[in-house]
């Protein structure tokens, strides 16, 4: 059985209730988190400025805790995700800063366990073509490596939308010939394995691509997931199977999903980027909920490996 975890919102408040999740998380035999690293914001009642304390600082005064508390209820952190956007064009101060949030990501991801960072890659816009694009993605990744090959994380990018004029269109790094560009180019500088690739089935879904298609061209770079349904015309991160196409058919084609993945090999853990759901539901039906969720990821870990 593949591992399945999930990112919910819920955990993100400096002063959240965690424990009460976590028991239960256990008690629907959740495995882990996706863990928010972008959840330390101002809003969530966090420092201003947040990473520009030290790795040590944050452990100390914020991570020592949390990563007792998951320790203590058998939780892993499956993945984790670094604050986003992690540039803007010409916000060369602040993307500074974002360049800093990413490194500390990759400290803080070592120090929870996590294997896999998400890191969201440069996007495209109106005035900036695809080589000028590209360009930004392989400076901006490359100055990751260091940090990256220190901790022993491997840097996952994702596939991204965007929308003009009101129309969603696919961005950097749904095509899945421009990932595999990326990710080996990124790799070759290293040297070694430290970019692999987040699928984001949602956002698949959302701009059309084909699942199957892509899945099978991404082949093993895929490390991680992002499992959750989508809208026609709004990227929705709720629970799977509660979005209808047509033919009373699910509006995400989970079943080309499932069966590229299996096609691939993948190993990865069955993960869940449906923190709406933890919104829209009311609290005290979330035990009920988290137990959905791990009866769905059964059924695709079941689909995927065969077992």
């Amino acid at each position: 059985m593949l591992k399945i975890s999930l990112i919910n919102p819920k955990l993100n408040p400096v002063n959240a209730d965690r424990e009460r999740y976590y028991q239960l998380y256990r008690a629907a035999r959740i495995d882990g988190l996706d863990y928010s690293i972008y959840k330390f914001t101002e809003q969530n009642g966090y420092e201003p400025r947040f990473f520009e304390m030290s790795t040590e600082e944050i452990i100390e005064k914020y991570l020592a805790k949390e990563k007792e508390e998951l320790d203590r209820y058998g939780l892993e952190v499956c993945q984790t995700h670094a604050p986003s956007p992690t540039y803007r064009h010409g916000d060369e101060q602040g993307n500074r800063y974002r360049l800093l949030e990413a490194k500390r990501s990759i400290e803080i991801s070592k120090y929870l366990g996590s294997p896999y960072l998400i890191v969201h890659p440069v996007q495209e816009t109106m005035s900036y073509p695809l080589a000028e694009i590209q360009k930004r993605n392989i400076d901006y990744y490359s100055q990751l490596i260091d940090t990256a090959k220190q901790n022993g994380v491997t840097i996952c990018l994702e596939n991204m939308w965007n929308i003009r004029n009101g129309n969603i269109f696919e961005c950097t790094c749904e095509d899945p010939n421009e990932t595999n560009y990326y990710i080996d180019t990124l790799n070759k500088m290293a040297g070694e394995e430290i970019f692999g690739f987040c699928f984001d089935v949602g956002h698949a879904s959302l701009v059309a691509r084909n699942i199957k298609n892509t899945i099978l061209t991404l082949g093993g770079r895929i490390k991680a997931l992002h499992i959750h349904d989508t809208g026609k015309n709004a990227d929705l991160h709720t629970m799977p199977f509660t979005q209808m196409g047509s033919g009373n058919k699910s509006l995400v084609d989970y079943v080309s999903m499932t069966t590229a993945l299996r096609t691939v090999g993948y190993r990865g853990a069955i993960n869940f980027e449906a923190h709406a759901a933890f919104e829209v539901f009311p609290e005290p039906t979330h035990g009920a909920l988290l137990g959905m969720f791990r009866a769905i990821g059964e059924h695709f870990s079941n689909e995927i490996t065969g077992e």
